[in-house]
């Protein structure tokens, strides 16, 4: 099992994880980020070709309303086993839900981006996205939905068992 840091930072994201894809030669690829204000691990549906976040990336770059490649389809289903995933995740005393999209920021992007790789270029490969909910020392000023360190790394480690058994 190999892991990789995506930068925060349309464009770049991508590429940094294709190049990741292209040097491991993984069977499955699972791109995790946070989603502030979710109080559940939520396993992404379909990732979308369309930045609607307003935000700027870690560049400073808003890319809203813009095409995460040209010409591509509207979307791509995940490859992951949704349904298995979020089975397990409850099972395991993880709170999960399917999520329909990944939002419209970079996580989108950086799931589309991958979706897109798999389509054109690996079809054997299976990927997906899963978003998970802050830790809670970054939500003390807010008080907003959170989880502990050890929940998520149960839930990466049974996304994984679940991704790969399947």
């Amino acid at each position: 099992m190999a892991t990789v840091v995506l930068p925060v930072v349309y464009g770049d994201a991508t590429r940094v994880l294709a190049a990741a894809i292209a040097e491991t030669q993984p069977a499955a690829v699972v791109a995790l980020g946070q989603a502030n204000g979710r109080d559940r691990v939520t396993v992404e549906r379909v990732a979308l070709n369309l930045v609607t976040a307003t935000a700027p990336d870690n560049a400073g770059r808003s890319l809203a309303e813009e095409r995460v490649v040209a010409g591509g389809p509207a979307a791509y289903w995940a490859t992951l086993p949704v349904v298995q995933i979020v089975s397990a995740l409850v099972a395991a005393g993880v709170p999960a839900a399917p999520s329909p999209d990944a939002g419209g920021y970079v996580c989108n992007h950086v799931f589309y981006g991958l979706m897109h790789l798999i389509a054109t270029e690996r079809p054997d490969l299976r990927g997906g996205f899963v978003h998970v909910p802050c830790l809670p020392e970054q939500v003390t000023a807010t008080g907003g939905p959170s989880m502990g360190l050890d929940t998520l790394a149960r839930a990466v480690e049974v996304v994984v068992r679940t991704t790969i058994g399947v």
